[in-house]
């Protein structure tokens, strides 16, 4: 487990408009000015996982001899292991889910967090949010780059991604500096202009939080623009 700072790691996946249709990628909707990040969507992950591990487990058992198969041990694969794979599998498609979003508010500086167990919705300074990378492996063996997120006077984590944590949470730095471009991405593309317009009107400030890889402008002449004025 380890804090992240405030910082965009490494370049994160474009947002594409395509992807977010098809609920391909975490982002459910996003402009210049807001944008929301869906984390129930890893029902369906949790659901294969267990159908995964039911149809290895279970096939591995047919494959077991005749004496294996009537031990102990034989019995346990089959029922605990891929009786466990069908449980989750069953359960993962059947439970209700409560829809959870984490809202990013880019112009005001603000995120917001849903209820979460006996944690009430709240909404803050983006400079409260605390990251922190969390590397977790199931009862099935299967490890996960985990990123929990939570308020820094509280630690109760909502847990927004199973997987490529450092690029989501490297978006979330990018997106949430309204001095830089907006990310990379179709679903920004309509945006980008106004948002460019927006920043040359302010003298182009100088980002919020610091990276370790180029935010470039959307065209060269913009960047050139931008070094000219803002210096950076």
């Amino acid at each position: 487990m380890s804090k992240l700072s405030h910082k965009i790691y490494k370049s994160p996946s474009p947002v594409r408009l395509e992807d977010i249709e098809k609920r391909k990628h975490p982002v459910l909707y996003a402009d210049a000015n807001f944008s929301a990040i869906d984390y129930t969507f890893k029902k369906k992950v949790y659901a294969g996982i267990g159908l995964f591990t039911f149809i290895c487990l279970a096939g591995g058992y047919l494959f077991l001899p005749i004496e294996e198969k009537l031990s102990v041990g034989g019995f346990a694969l089959i029922i605990l292991g891929g009786g466990g794979g069908l449980f989750l599998m069953i359960f993962n498609i059947v439970r209700k889910t409560e829809i959870r979003h984490f809202t990013m508010d880019r112009q005001n500086g603000l995120v917001g967090l849903p209820k979460w167990n006996k944690t009430p919705a709240q909404t803050f300074p983006f400079n409260q949010l605390i990251g922190e990378y969390v590397f977790t492996t199931n009862v099935d063996a299967v490890a996960y780059e985990n990123l929990h997120i939570y308020r820094n006077n509280a630690y109760e984590p909502h847990n927004l991604s199973d997987g490529a944590a450092y690029e989501i949470w490297s978006l979330i730095v990018w997106y949430m500096d309204k001095n830089r471009p907006l990310p990379l991405g179709d679903a920004f593309d309509a945006y980008r202009q106004q948002d460019y317009e927006r920043r040359k009107a302010e003298g182009f400030p100088k980002p919020l939080y610091p990276s370790t890889i180029d935010t470039p402008e959307a065209t060269l002449a913009q960047q050139r623009e931008r070094k000219k004025i803002g210096g950076w």
